[in-house]
């Protein structure tokens, strides 16, 4: 069984991030999506436990749909302490020995820092050998990130923010306080 990790803060899941995920599920058998805190942008705009469960109901509305449907995804959230290597080192068996990461690449700017980011980890992959796959984002999705799209929902209708459905849910839920 072929598998891969899909890292990410992924605060809020955006219709690039899913598009990724899809794309991943084409080329491996089993997709771990995995819901990190990034340090650098201090407390999450969603739960991440929230995101997890919008994470699954965005995959099943796209396996109703027909997309992947050998392919098996899992959500889980990294610990605050654990870094990737160390989610990847510790679940080897559940992970069939998984070696590949897939990241995302919107643009030049992510691409040297997805370069970065894969030589830092060889520095410390010490435990475990890996491969970084990218794969580009689809034009439509290259300009969207989740921070942008945390400040487009201070401005513009919801029906007009790229995330999937569960998650423009999400959103709405915080917006009216639940």
């Amino acid at each position: 069984m072929k598998t891969c990790v899909y890292p990410g803060s992924f605060d809020p899941f955006t219709n690039g991030h899913l598009d990724i995920a899809l794309r991943a599920g084409d080329l491996f058998d089993k997709v771990v999506i995995l819901i990190s805190q990034n340090p650098g942008k201090g407390e999450r705009f969603i739960p991440a436990e929230e995101m997890k469960n919008a994470i699954y109901s965005a995959l099943a509305i796209e396996g109703a749909k027909g997309r992947c449907p050998k392919t098996e995804f899992m959500v889980d959230i990294l610990k605050p302490e654990h870094t990737v290597l160390d989610y990847m080192s510790n679940h080897r068996e559940y992970l069939d020995n998984c070696m590949n990461i897939i990241r995302g690449i919107r643009n030049a700017t992510d691409a040297t820092e997805e370069l970065n980011l894969a030589d830092q980890y060889k520095w410390f992959s010490h435990m475990i050998r890996f491969e970084f796959i990218p794969l580009i984002a689809k034009p439509a999705h290259r300009s969207i990130s989740s921070s942008l799209v945390r400040e487009m929902v201070k401005y513009l209708p919801l029906d007009e923010i790229p995330v999937p459905e569960p998650v423009a849910n999400l959103i709405i839920d915080s917006k009216r306080g639940k």
